[in-house]
């Protein structure tokens, strides 16, 4: 079921409205080993060190971005080590039944090799990921590892809780820094100021905004702040519903690979399928699953796009530490 603007707003209130206090953005992932990872990050020090290049809110996106690259990391290396195994296998049969023409020993011969390189490459990633958060969480690499174990084991990627909503209440921009910055000085309540929603049709569906009283003072700023903020928002929001789309398309595609590996072990056990083919098979299979990792990894990406739209001016995508690569 998708939310309406409404029942998100209950989940993620105005600053300015009566409401429980906000829980952090990354709750909404669940994941303890990220808390931990944003609390060491965003601790205060009272070492005589220089400043800290990131202040806090961009500490919190730059970790959350790169621990989902190594949980993506760690997935793609056992998917692609699963499938560099069964060409090995492929290659021993194929050598055993000696055939006429080597053209496809010669592919499986490339298939290991360009395994080989991109398991060098991932490899290499998270090495250098592992190495960063350590520095940024001012602990030591063994350190680091043991509070990333399961994320090491390849044992669950992050998922955010909420379902992706529709459309969003028009008064969730009163959270954003720049919309509370111009409406203070014109001393307008934003939250309630703001009417309507906001969507991603490219059109305003807002109300209009309160009018100030004295508008020779610069008043027209307010509207102007408002409505770039309502358009970065609706370019997030789209960003994550196309995401989401993606990657439900991507997990029924790893649906119909396992559904179809399922068939052909069925059938090898029978005697109506070669060694070969099942191996074959599996490969596809890893590589569907593999596919379906990089977009979980990108919607989770998205949704840290999309709350930073709607909890502050921060730019998500200068502070990117990791896009994963789609292969």
């Amino acid at each position: 079921m998708v939310p309406s603007a409404s029942s998100f707003e209950a989940v993620v209130p105005a600053r300015h409205a009566t409401a429980p206090p906000l829980q952090a953005w990354w709750s909404g992932f669940g994941d303890p080993t990220l808390d931990s990872l944003i609390a060491a990050a965003t601790a205060p020090t009272h070492s005589a060190a220089p400043p800290r290049p990131l202040s806090a809110t961009r500490a919190e996106i730059a970790v959350a971005l790169t621990y989902i690259a190594l949980n993506v990391e760690t997935l793609s290396l056992r998917y692609i080590e699963n499938a560099r195994s069964a060409v090995a296998r492929q290659s021993q049969l194929m050598q055993q039944s000696k055939p006429l023409h080597d053209d496809f020993q010669k592919q499986l011969a490339q298939r290991h090799a360009n395994a080989d390189d991109a398991i060098r490459k991932i490899q290499a990633q998270r090495e250098s990921h592992i190495a960063w958060l350590a520095a940024q969480c001012r602990l030591s690499e063994v350190a680091l590892r043991a509070l990333v174990a399961d994320t090491l084991q390849g044992k669950a990627l992050p998922r955010f809780a909420l379902p992706v909503p529709s459309e969003l209440p028009m008064a969730l921009l009163a959270n954003r820094d720049d919309v509370d910055l111009a409406a203070s000085l014109y001393g307008i309540d934003a939250a309630s100021a703001l009417d309507g929603v906001i969507a991603t049709t490219g059109q305003s569906d807002a109300g209009e905004p309160a009018q100030a009283e004295d508008s020779s003072a610069g008043y027209p700023l307010y509207p102007l702040v408002v409505e770039q903020a309502r358009k970065e928002v609706s370019g997030a929001l789209l960003s994550l519903q196309s995401q989401s789309d993606a990657t439900q398309a991507a997990y029924r595609r790893m649906l119909d690979a396992k559904d179809g590996f399922e068939l052909s072990k069925a059938r090898h056990d029978r005697g109506q399928l070669s060694e070969v083919q099942l191996m074959e098979d599996f490969q596809g299979l890893m590589l569907a699953l593999q596919r379906l990792a990089v977009a979980n990894g990108d919607l989770a990406v998205a949704w840290i796009a999309f709350l930073g739209s709607i909890g502050g001016d921060t730019s998500i995508q200068s502070t990117a530490a990791w896009h994963p690569e789609r292969g």
